[in-house]
């Protein structure tokens, strides 16, 4: 029996990482799940509208981010391949590997501190700006959101540490620091709401995840990385010749993630309130933790998959890739149609948890429109492993097509909104992002210009 379920699980693409990593992703699933009563209890309509709009404005980091945390565990990942972390500590490899491997981690370290202080002296005033124009009488947001923007901006350096310890090949200890620190937050969220902390609940949240991401970074996650600061630094990364190209695809491709499904929230709460921006915010947390689940089984390959596009073995990363994205988008699709499902018996049941979400045609879009991005999201991640990323095309055409799509139809209502959506995201991103997938994959492996062509598995 163990060695079926072994041989299902490699089957699947399922390993140790993997299962602490969807854990984390259930956790936070499940746990807004259970949250929401909480929410729909202790704050008031309008107050859940500044709640999921909190969050939206979280987003923004990615502005800033530019995709350094993804460009960071592929830098480290093709460094550290090349080294070994024995378990008494240290690091071998060869010396040039190990300088490199030095270089890499001071230098994300530097931009990772940079990227912290921008985030809190853009978030902080934004928040501040877009708030008091609106009609918040009645709602204490000042100190919550003062206390949430400074917690996020934090937050966005250690994401950014926890990236590199994945890369480092340190794959199962990031996963566990991303799994307890899931559930300290989502701990706190529930603790503050009983106590009827109101909007401080989400601030407290995001206080305690950054201080117990700091406990488990110095306790376990920094081991592999004072080991690679202990080799000599030649200053052989140059982040304009060597992060900058790679970063660059991927900070436009996430800065037109941003427009594409975090400005929405905002505008409804611009346009017809913070009562129906809390609903369509809510619907569009569940669809992104659905999303989020089923991505735990691509995000703990990027390590992996970087390592094996350095060794040029194709086969190894083919496979891997095909049993991974067929099990990540078997996921999206049970779970998506389980919250549909679950949905329609509130609604049937008429209990008032289900008017704090959107309609139920609403919900069924944003769910459809989720289950699709994963493997818009696996393809990406598959050519990303190879320090390049072409996808970045399709995600300003899609921006640019959503947002102004939104810009139209808003008046409409989040129906309108959600089709929008959902049309884009088949057309430009599965249809477009397919094609540029199958084109760069077969031009990259076949096509090498340091070696003897290389066949990949079919």
């Amino acid at each position: 029996m163990r060695d079926r379920l072994g041989r299902w699980l490699h089957a699947s693409g399922t390993d140790p990482a993997v299962l602490v990593t969807v854990s984390a992703r259930v956790v936070q699933a499940l746990g807004w799940l259970l949250v929401i009563p909480l929410v729909a209890t202790h704050l008031t309509e309008e107050e859940q509208g500044f709640h999921v709009t909190f969050l939206s404005f979280a987003t923004m980091q990615v502005l800033l981010e530019l995709g350094l945390t993804t460009v960071l565990v592929q830098l480290v990942a093709h460094e550290a391949g090349l080294c070994a972390f024995p378990s008494e500590g240290g690091i071998t490899g060869p010396l040039e590997a190990r300088q490199r491997l030095a270089s890499v981690v001071r230098l994300g370290v530097r931009l990772l501190i940079g990227l912290s202080l921008a985030l809190l002296l853009v978030l902080l005033p934004a928040g501040w700006i877009f708030f008091s124009h609106q009609n918040t009488t009645g709602v204490a947001w000042h100190e919550p959101w003062t206390i949430f923007a400074l917690a996020v901006a934090l937050q966005a350096g250690l994401t950014g540490l926890v990236a590199m310890v994945e890369g480092s090949g340190a794959i199962l200890t990031a996963a566990w620091i991303r799994l307890l620190v899931a559930l300290c937050g989502l701990g706190t969220l529930a603790i503050v709401l009983l106590a009827n902390g109101r909007l401080y609940a989400i601030a407290l949240m995001v206080t305690i995840q950054v201080l117990v991401a700091i406990a488990l970074l110095g306790r376990w996650g920094g081991a592999r990385l004072r080991a690679a600061l202990s080799c000599p630094d030649r200053s052989l990364a140059s982040w304009r010749h060597e992060v900058l190209p790679f970063q660059l695809p991927i900070a436009i491709s996430w800065a037109s993630g941003f427009f594409i499904f975090q400005i929405i929230t905002p505008l409804i709460f611009s346009h017809h309130g913070p009562i129906e921006a809390g609903r369509y915010g809510l619907s569009m947390q569940v669809a992104s933790g659905i999303a989020a689940v089923a991505m735990s089984w691509i995000t703990t390959k990027q390590a992996t998959w970087g390592a094996a596009v350095a060794r040029q073995d194709w086969i190894m990363l083919d496979q891997s890739f095909s049993r991974t994205w067929r099990m990540a988008m078997l996921v999206a699709m049970c779970a998506a149609t389980g919250v549909v499902v679950a949905l329609m018996m509130v609604h049937h049941q008429g209990w008032a948890i289900g008017a704090r979400f959107s309609a139920l045609p609403v919900m069924v879009l944003v769910c459809l429109t989720a289950v699709i991005t994963v493997p818009i999201n696996a393809q990406a991640a598959y050519l990303r492993a190879h320090k390049r990323d072409p996808f970045v095309i399709t995600s300003v055409i899609m921006a640019v097509l959503m947002t102004s799509g939104y810009l139209l139809v808003i008046s409409f209502g989040t129906q309108a909104v959600a089709l929008v959506g959902l049309g884009v995201t088949i057309l430009v991103g599965l249809g477009g992002g397919s094609f540029i997938f199958l084109r760069c994959r077969q031009r990259w492996h076949l096509r090498n210009p340091e070696g003897p062509v290389l066949v990949h598995a079919h």
